[in-house]
């Protein structure tokens, strides 16, 4: 049986509590919140909240919230990884083919 519009919201709620619970934490698990990510994409609901994921998964500076510099990006363990997943990530959606965009993205 299909769910409804009610049931799908409810559980990215609980999804999303998880999700910021963990991110709290000291020293996230990035398989957890990978896995909630996975579970529910909608319980991603705000910008700071995709962001934390992202340095989450990235395995970024939990609190850092200024963008790294040309340098730092340059030695980013996991910089073939954005370099691959930034022009994939909307591809659809015109404003995020910018390069200016992109750029932002891979700075997070």
């Amino acid at each position: 049986m299909a769910e409804t519009a009610e049931e799908e919201r409810r559980k990215d709620y609980w999804v999303g509590a998880q999700l910021e619970r963990e991110l709290r934490q000291k020293c996230p698990d990035a398989a957890k919140v990978r896995s909630f990510v996975q579970q529910r994409p909608g319980a991603c609901l705000t910008d700071e909240m995709r962001r934390k994921v992202w340095l989450c998964l990235l395995g970024g500076p939990a609190g850092r919230s200024e963008p790294v510099d040309d340098q730092e990006l340059a030695a980013f363990p996991q910089k073939r990884t954005l370099d691959a997943d930034v022009p994939r990530t909307r591809a659809d959606v015109e404003l995020f083919r910018s390069d200016t965009t992109r750029e932002l993205l891979e700075r997070v």
